[in-house]
């Protein structure tokens, strides 16, 4: 069975470490892990450029400035990947609902549903039986899509 779902993992320090302002990101398509990067421009090596290291237009980085641009560093890999019917944020190793960047709009629609949901769970009513049948719904969605 073809692999068609996708994860975007993102991981960044801007919250954790003074300076820190880039996106690093992996797409993870079944067992193939793709680091991002991209080419930069003449107003992303100015800005990246620093005393340490200086960067030049047409340099590549895997230093993204915005979750968004990750996303769009997706777009051309998933074009060479049609069995792909949804893009996730998040980890295959997260059992819970993720936001579902894009895809099958009909799919796109029920897992940022389901996503909303949990967000409300954790942050305003946690209970137990209700995240229990939320990922009930998440898994009844996501498990038939995932590579046997």
């Amino acid at each position: 069975m073809a692999v068609k779902v996708a994860y975007l993992e993102l991981l960044t320090f801007k919250e954790g470490s003074w300076g820190a302002k880039h996106y690093y990101a992996t797409l993870r398509i079944g067992d193939e892990r793709i680091e991002l990067d991209y080419e930069l421009n003449v107003e992303q090596a100015t800005d990246m450029s620093d005393s340490f290291y200086t960067w030049d237009a047409g340099d590549r980085t895997g230093r993204f400035f915005s979750k968004e641009d990750t996303y769009k560093a997706c777009v051309p890999i998933l074009r060479q990947h049609p069995e792909v019917v949804l893009l996730l944020k998040g980890s295959p190793a997260t059992a819970q609902p993720m936001y579902a960047i894009g895809g099958d709009p009909k799919l796109v629609e029920v897992a940022n549903r389901l996503y909303a949901l949990q967000v409300q769970i954790d942050r305003f009513d946690y209970d137990p039986k209700r995240s229990d049948a939320l990922y009930e719904k998440w898994n009844a969605l996501i498990k038939p899509l995932e590579a046997e």
